[in-house]
């Protein structure tokens, strides 16, 4: 992020400084010469056009912006991440029509996916069952384990095992492509260190998250700029809550993919989830109480009030399965 007096914007010159920087490293560990190609060419694009990069790849102390980074809460997250994949091998003409530039990307990816003879995101066009036979797939294949000595070689596109954590851990220096590929085996850890993980977030300078996504940004804005909008305090006659012609700062109205809900899914998949989870599960719990903390901080400097207006019990309930996060002697409610 760069910090101009208008407001903190992303700053594209540190992505694609990362995205050109170690793109032969990988190449020992990838199988086949044409799945090396086209996944170091989608992990240069997604990183250098998109900031979709290795967050330690970003990371540069001294250069004058601010690193940031924004973590979902973990079943929303492998949800949506499956969800657009899969849409990707079920389109319609309409939804093509709409934008063909992502109907172009999503073609490459259809491609990395042939050529490295893995996908996460395809199967039938009920997206419920596709996601139970990818989820039961890979639990298959790629069993949980510490040493991976039982693990399948090749390289993953687009792997819904612990996501966002490894994207806090992956390195193109250490052989990684980018964050939407796995190639195993090498440093690209099913499992990644939850230790790594957790120092990656915490030299962020803002962390945010997207269950609190409106508070999120508000933190950005006065953390790095110290300017408080008015739209952030619940008490102010122009907030989204008290005001409903105002909308929640960054929201936007999705019109290409079709929004789907853990609610909608058995227990046996949501327990599938939440295999695939284990350590996002435990960062995303370090990453809320981060960002709770620095709210009421942030309260505490500016007299707002800013916690008053979460939907507290709709968002206990999208995340009260992660462990020790509601329950618990160190959790947010102590019984």
């Amino acid at each position: 992020w760069n910090l101009p007096d208008a407001g903190p914007y992303l700053d594209y010159t540190n992505c694609r400084r990362a995205a050109m920087m170690n793109v032969t490293a990988s190449l020992p560990a990838i199988p086949t010469a044409p799945c090396w190609a086209i996944a170091n060419t989608i992990g240069v694009l997604l990183c250098g056009l998109n900031c979709e990069c290795c967050a330690s790849d970003l990371y540069q102390p001294g250069g004058g912006g601010l690193h940031g980074t924004l973590l979902r809460s973990p079943r929303e997250h492998v949800l949506s991440l499956f969800s657009h994949g899969h849409q990707a091998h079920h389109t319609t003409w309409k939804r093509m029509a709409s934008d063909w530039p992502l109907y172009a990307a999503e073609g490459v990816l259809r491609g990395a996916e042939k050529l490295c003879g893995h996908s996460g995101t395809d199967g039938v066009s009920d997206w419920k069952v596709a996601l139970e036979e990818n989820l039961k797939t890979s639990l298959a294949s790629w069993p949980p384990n510490t040493d991976n000595k039982d693990v399948v070689e090749g390289v993953q596109t687009i792997s819904l095992r612990n996501a966002q954590s490894h994207a806090m851990t992956c390195e193109k220096s250490h052989g990684s492509v980018g964050q939407h590929f796995r190639v195993l085996p090498s440093t690209d850890a099913l499992e990644p260190s939850l230790e790594e993980a957790l120092a990656t977030m915490h030299r962020m300078e803002w962390i945010g998250v997207t269950d609190l996504f409106h508070p999120s940004l508000c933190l950005l804005h006065y953390q790095f700029n110290q300017t408080f909008l008015k739209d952030c305090d619940c008490r102010h006659p122009q907030h989204h809550t008290n005001d409903s012609t105002n909308k929640p700062l960054g929201v936007w109205d999705e019109t290409r993919s079709k929004k789907r809900t853990v609610d909608d899914l058995s227990t046996e998949v949501v327990d599938l989830i939440d295999a695939h989870t284990t350590v996002d599960s435990r960062l995303f719990a370090a990453a809320f109480r981060v960002v709770l903390g620095r709210l009421r901080r942030l309260e505490d400097l500016t007299g707002a009030s800013i916690l008053e207006c979460i939907d507290w019990q709709k968002l206990k309930h999208k995340t009260d399965y992660i462990p020790g996060l509601w329950s618990g002697p160190q959790s947010l409610l102590p019984s």
